[in-house]
């Protein structure tokens, strides 16, 4: 009696296991950053399935120091225009997370690769830009690039509160090396 109970038990934990990594696998993708134009969209383009890193993933920056996963969240990148900067489609870039206490003015510069969440009538998701200062009104400066590496001005003045983060490491994930 207590065989038929354990092996029954043992089954269904295996019939659990399967449904859970069956589920974990359909669910666990990357947000997406898109990197284009807002003019030419309307939504985060949702249809891209790019698997997040995981602890297990051994990420290196240039100086062969490994890369904490854990400090930073994780987008995949869907669109050009920042080329110019050496990000394309299909790379995953690690933002870092703002400290709340402090002000985002302050944790940003001129050069920095800025990930911006956006939720208005022309577009909803995240957009990556690279910030060049703050205007006389507040908004912040920023850009984009063509595939030619052709650089745009931003046809929004975002807001410093629309900020995500900053980009940190960018990552081709055929190589897992940083490119930043």
């Amino acid at each position: 009696m207590i065989m038929v109970v354990s092996i029954i038990l043992l089954l269904f934990l295996l019939v659990l296991y399967a449904i859970s990594s069956y589920y974990s696998d359909k669910l666990s993708f990357l947000r997406i950053i898109d990197a284009g134009p807002v003019v030419n969209h309307g939504k985060s383009n949702t249809n891209v399935k790019i698997k997040p890193l995981t602890s297990q993933d051994c990420i290196y920056t240039k100086e062969r120091k490994r890369v904490n996963l854990s400090n930073f969240q994780q987008f995949a990148v869907v669109g050009e225009c920042m080329r110019g900067r050496k990000i394309e489609e299909g790379n995953i870039v690690l933002v870092e997370r703002f400290d709340n206490k402090k002000d985002k003015k302050d944790l940003i510069k001129p050069q920095d690769i800025l990930v911006i969440y956006l939720n208005d009538k022309k577009y909803k998701g995240y957009k990556i830009r690279e910030f060049k200062g703050f205007d006389e009104d507040g908004t912040l400066i920023t850009f984009w690039y063509e595939e030619d590496n052709t650089k745009h001005r931003s046809s929004v003045n975002h807001q410093i509160n629309q900020v995500a983060g900053v980009v940190k490491h960018v990552i081709n994930p055929q190589n897992g090396f940083t490119t930043k």
